[in-house]
């Protein structure tokens, strides 16, 4: 009888449902075979923000640490890591590389080499100024998406253009017509053309939420708005980038990236909703040299994912965090993640992806993950266990199209699994 810790160094195969359907059916068959992706688990907490080096790899700023990664999420270095938060909000890079931050608690854009070394850091100009984002211009130049701590409605959004040494070179502040309640920042992009882009929310009520509206707003570098062809503008917005033709790529809370041309005209969106039945959103988009997205959906205590897709929506690479006692399937790339597999009282993080009619192993790594309830489902065991004496693999929840199924899979030898039972909580 081969025990589970061989078969997993060995690889597993899972016998699922067809291609999209929303639940899972004991018997049926995988008839598709999904595109090679490179997953990888890394250790995120909390994702403040992110932003993609002109070699391809990434900084990745989380609540405690910041991660350099390579463009397959191989960890290249990492800054923090204790039990401190850092307090940076945000993170952006320049053309050499080295790296810019907002260090909130001290209010200072602070500036550091690849390998951590301090460089500079000057003080907002500007009474009580806050950095909701900062974006670095070619010649080294940051500029600032800037707003004022303060408990009063905030009436206009305001930009400011440092030089590096903190000289403040050029400002201007913009006001929604009818925006008599509230403004808040969230996005700030450059393009080609000293053109800046920027995604805010205008003329809402905390008491009224219905009055919540985002849009996207174009300047010319002296502050001047350029008029666009069409309202770029949703319930909820958030995250922007611009291509170097020009166009405009947009991260709309309701799991959707929309692209835009240079003068607002709408030309395709990207909806990652099947690829999120976990996270709640798609918070911040940002782009390749080659043109290729970078995406990250999720937020706290839910999944969070970072992708790098090709504009037609295809993912190349994926990096999880493990969801907060959540198993999860997803059903576009037809991948299922289990934390904390017990094998012969270990515990695996295990990672399958469909290959025709089964799943081979992704990944499968030693893991320390305790998790005894879920936030949704709450005094449920979430832990996944696999009985050598019966063949059996038992998962007490696993997501299916945002629907919590327990499910029973039979092991039949040569790596394939068979769906013995799937009960909907």
């Amino acid at each position: 009888m081969i025990k589970v810790k061989k078969v997993l160094q060995m690889g597993l195969g899972v016998l699922l449902l067809g291609c999209m359907q929303p639940i899972w059916a004991a018997g049926a068959v995988v008839k598709r075979s999904a595109p090679p992706l490179v997953t990888q688990i890394i250790d995120f907490s909390n994702i403040q923000d992110f932003a993609v080096a002109t070699d391809g790899s990434l900084w990745v700023l989380d609540t405690t640490k910041i991660l350099h990664l390579n463009a397959d999420g191989k960890l290249i270095k990492q800054f923090g890591g204790g039990t401190d938060p850092l307090n940076i909000r945000k993170i952006a890079l320049a053309a050499d590389g080295s790296v810019w931050f907002f260090n909130e608690p001290i209010s200072k854009i602070q500036h550091y080499s690849t390998d951590g070394a301090f460089i500079s850091e000057f003080t907002l100009i500007g009474n009580n100024l806050s950095a909701a984002d900062l974006q670095i211009a070619v010649d080294g130049s940051v500029w600032v998406l800037a707003e004022v701590n303060t408990n009063h409605p905030i009436l206009s959004l305001r930009v400011q253009h440092y030089q590096t040494d903190g000289s403040l070179s050029t400002e201007f502040t913009h006001t929604e017509a009818g925006a008599e309640k509230k403004t808040d920042l969230l996005s700030i992009a450059l393009d080609k053309d000293g053109g800046i882009w920027v995604s805010y929310t205008a003329g809402w009520d905390d008491n009224s939420p219905t009055l919540k509206r985002d849009r996207i707003a174009h300047f010319s570098a002296d502050g001047q708005l350029i008029p666009l062809a069409s309202d770029i503008s949703s319930y909820s917005l958030n995250g922007i980038a611009v291509a170097a033709d020009g166009s405009v790529w947009v991260a709309d809370y309701s799991h959707v990236f929309k692209h835009y041309k240079a003068d607002g005209t709408f030309i395709e969106k990207i909806n990652s909703y099947s690829l999120d039945t976990i996270s709640t959103s798609a918070s911040l988009v940002k782009l390749a040299a080659d043109g290729s997205l970078w995406t990250f959906s999720g937020s706290g205590w839910m999944s969070q994912v970072i992708r790098h897709m090709n504009s037609d929506g295809s993912v190349m690479a994926q990096f999880r965090n493990k969801s907060v006692c959540v198993t999860e399937y997803d059903d576009i790339q037809q991948t299922v993640y289990l934390w904390g597999v017990t094998v012969d009282q270990q515990s695996y993080d295990v990672v399958l992806q469909a290959q025709n009619d089964h799943f081979e192993l992704v990944s499968n790594t030693p893991s320390n993950f305790n998790c005894t309830q879920s936030v949704k489902l709450e005094n449920i065991t979430m832990l996944s266990n696999f009985d050598a004496s019966t063949n059996l693999l038992s998962i007490p929840s696993v997501i299916v199209a945002g629907i919590p199924f327990k499910a029973t899979f039979k092991y039949l030898g040569d790596q394939i699994f068979t769906l013995q039972s799937a009960e909907k909580y």
